[in-house]
Parts: C-alpha cells; structure tokens; sequence
C-alpha cells in the first residue's frame, strides 16, 4: 500500500513539475529513487511467496516505472518462481536482463512454471504482465512487442499452456492492442510463423482484437489478400483474412474524412472481387444470398403471390443477415457452407466500403474527368479494373456493383444512362436490392439539379 500512494505522489509530481521545470534534485534522480523503491517492494513481495502475491502483484502501479526498471521488474517476475531468491537481487543491469529474456532456455522455464502453478496464480501473473505494457510516460515499443510476443506465445503457440491460458490471453492482447494499435501488426508477423500451430483459435483472437483501431500497411495488405487468393475457403488463413478486413474501420473520422485511406477501400474491393470470382463463379448464386432466395421462393411454390411480396421478403432476409451476422458466426455457429459464408462476407463487406466519390470525395461527385482528387478509372481501359470487367462480362451481380460504384459508369452522368442503367437492372434481377439501393443512394442527389437530362433519356 505505501508503494500505491508513493506512486500516486509521483505521477501527480511529474504531471505538475514537467521536464521543462527547473529543480533543484532532478527528476532524473527522483526517478531513479522511485524506480528502486519499487523494485525493493516488489523483490519483498515475492521473497515471502504468501498465497495470493500474484493477485497482489497485477495491481500495481507500473504506469509511473522508468522504461528501464520495466524490464528489470519484468525479468524479476518471471524468474521469481524459477529462480533463487538471492539471485533476484542482482538483476541491477537492464541489459543482462534483456538477454537473459530472449534465451530460450528462459521461456521454457517460464512455460513449465505455468503448467505447474495453480491457474489463478498464472493467470494473476499474465495480468500483470499485460498491465505493465499499458500506457505509461515512458512507452518502450520494444517493452510492449516483448510482453504481447510472451502472452501470444503462452496463449496459444505452446501447446502445454494454451488450453489453460487462451481464454484470458485473448482478453489481455486485446486490451494491449487497445492502449497500443501497432502491437496488432506485431500478432499478425508472429501468425504468419505459426499459424499451422495456433489453428482455428486464430479467428477468435482476431475477432476480439480492437482491429477498427489498426491502420494496416500495405505489406500487411498484400499478406492478407495472399492468404484470401492463395488458399482455399475451407482453410484457417482464408477465414483468418475474412476476419481481419471485417473488423477495419471503413468508415469516417470525426472531422469527417475517411479513417483508412481511399485507394485502400478501392484494392480491397478488386481483391474481394477476384476472390469471389476465384471461388464463386462456377456456381454465382449458389452463395448465402441465392440460398436465402431459394428458401423464400420455395415457401411460395404452393402459393400465389405477388412478385412485390416476394421481393419484400427477400429483402428483409438480406437486411437480416448481411447487417448482424459476422463472418466468424456463419462459419462456426450458423453451419452455412464455405460458399455461402463467402459469398454473405463479400456483399456485406463490399456495402461498408467508400469506393463511390459521393463517400469519399462528396465535394467532387460528378465533376469533369481530370477535376476530381481522384479521378474515377475507365472500366475497359484501366488496367487494374481487369477483375471487374471479367465479372461484368460474366454477367455476375458483383461486377455490375462494382463497375457503378468505382468507375466512371457511376460517376459520369451520360456514361450511367447508357451503360450503368443495364447493370443497375441486372443487379435488382438478380434480387440485390440492398446494393441497388446502396448505388442509387450515392447517384441520385447529384441528378437532381439535371432532372430534365434524366427524363429526355430512354433508358
């Protein structure tokens, strides 16, 4: 307790005082005599090795440690078990620490300490581990890589501790990631590694980390749309990459503007589209939305009714599913097929990205080729839209969607009247109600002022 209000004093202290106030003891030195405070009660505490030291342990105050004693404090713990008590007092050298923190040797002691102890002492112990990486006036990103790479490592890479510790692992990444975004880009370089090891809890790590908080790069893109092109439905690294472009944030920042950058919303949608088209187009409406179709349309075989009902209740099933049910549901609890799953996840993420200027560039809707921040690309001339033309020639919904919403088909007026009004119908014939009225929401308002151009047009 006396460390708990000695640490409160402090932060107070340095909040006030600030590096840029003069005093006559520096906050240097004053750091320094807090640090080894700390280390002197935290080494008491687990000298003594009473029931209950690492409930204690995973509420204190490491937010107001030095970068280096965080590391010294860090090894400590972990050795406290493994390790003489009397060998703890000479871990005065952070560097010795360090090293001694990448030998392998070390985490294996680690590992079968965790398989011996009672649960709630390993649990109390990764809590505490978790808690010293959160923020704190002295953030070390390779302090915070280390502690999430530990965690990760016990929750779910060795196999003698993960059956006990992924539930809680889980919970303390997350709340990592939350405090430090860039530690998700960190997880994602270790799956790549061992990912055949972890398996499927992968998707449920991935579906509790704060992904609206990551902002990808583009090697991590490239990964991802690796894992969604180059391995089948059925595979973990497929669902793995469904997951992680789910949880992004495709919509806007509070100042309005959008929080992932345009042109990632536009590769994203050329890669679900080739994707679609890789795993779909032997059977196009043989996904979630057809079979939902079908069910409806079956329901009536006996009965008479009116083409609007029908097309009524298709749609409230479309609204039903692509709004509320996550990828990770579909394929784990719902018990739909890998096709169907796919298909649901591709419409549904499709409709949440900006790819229409009216959602990224609203200043700029229907201006002249060349005006616009980003000018929209021709759907027979750009050489990237090749995805989108293929799936437009094939007659697939999903081209017709996309060649509206991200090339000039949708942008320009005279070019929408006699090449988007055909594929606008395709897709409401096929009974993809929610993206026709996705597009028509972004194409209609700037037509108002040129209602007559509309009205003179036979389409």
């Amino acid at each position: 307790m006396t460390v708990c209000y000695v640490s409160d004093h402090w932060a107070q202290y340095v909040s006030v005082a600030g590096p840029a106030r003069p005093s006559t003891i520096s906050l240097e030195k004053l750091q320094l005599e807090y640090d080894h405070l700390f280390l002197r009660a935290v080494l008491h505490v687990l000298r003594n090795k009473r029931l209950g030291i690492w409930l204690f342990m995973s509420e204190m105050p490491y937010g107001t440690l030095s970068s280096s004693m965080l590391w010294r404090v860090l090894y400590v713990m972990q050795c406290a078990e493994t390790t003489a008590p009397d060998t703890l007092n000479s871990t005065d050298n952070t560097y010795t620490c360090l090293q001694a923190l990448r030998e392998p040797s070390h985490q294996e002691r680690f590992e079968k300490w965790l398989c011996e102890v009672n649960s709630s002492d390993g649990i109390s112990l990764l809590t505490a581990l978790a808690h010293m990486a959160m923020p704190t006036h002295h953030s070390d990103p390779s302090f915070i890589t280390t502690i999430a790479l530990l965690v990760f490592q016990v929750s779910y890479v060795s196999v003698s501790t993960r059956e006990t510790y992924s539930k809680v692992g889980r919970e303390l990444l997350a709340a990592i990631a939350t405090a430090h975004p860039y530690v998700i880009s960190v997880l994602l370089d270790r799956l790549r590694e061992t990912i055949e090891t972890v398996g499927m809890v992968a998707l449920y790590l991935s579906k509790e980390l704060p992904l609206f908080l990551w902002r990808p790069s583009p090697e991590e893109v490239r990964v991802i749309g690796g894992w969604l092109l180059q391995h089948p439905l059925s595979a973990v690294e497929n669902s793995l990459a469904c997951v992680l472009l789910e949880g992004l944030d495709w919509g806007y920042t509070q100042d309005g503007t959008l929080a992932l950058p345009s042109s990632l919303h536009s590769e994203v949608a050329l890669l679900v589209a080739e994707a679609y088209q890789k795993y779909l187009t032997d059977k196009p409406y043989n996904g979630f939305i057809s079979e939902g179709i079908k069910q409806v349309t079956q329901t009536h075989t006996h009965k008479r009714t009116s083409y609007t009902r029908l097309v009524s209740e298709v749609s409230t099933h479309l609204s039903v599913s692509v709004d509320q049910v996550s990828y990770l549901a579909s394929v784990l609890r719902l018990g739909l097929s890998p096709e169907a799953s796919f298909s649901q996840w591709a419409w549904q993420l499709l409709l949440r990205l900006k790819l229409h200027g009216n959602t990224q560039y609203p200043q700029a809707a229907w201006s002249t080729p060349g005006s616009a921040p980003n000018p929209s690309p021709e759907l027979t001339h750009a050489p990237n839209m090749h995805p989108v033309l293929r799936a437009v020639k094939a007659g697939l919904p999903i081209g017709c969607y996309l060649a509206i919403a991200m090339t000039t088909v949708g942008h320009r007026l005279e070019v929408f009247c006699t090449e988007g009004v055909d594929l606008l119908k395709n897709l409401i014939q096929s009974q993809h109600l929610r993206a026709a009225v996705h597009l028509l929401d972004n194409i209609l308002p700037p037509t108002y002022p040129l209602s007559f151009y509309l009205l003179k047009n036979t389409q």
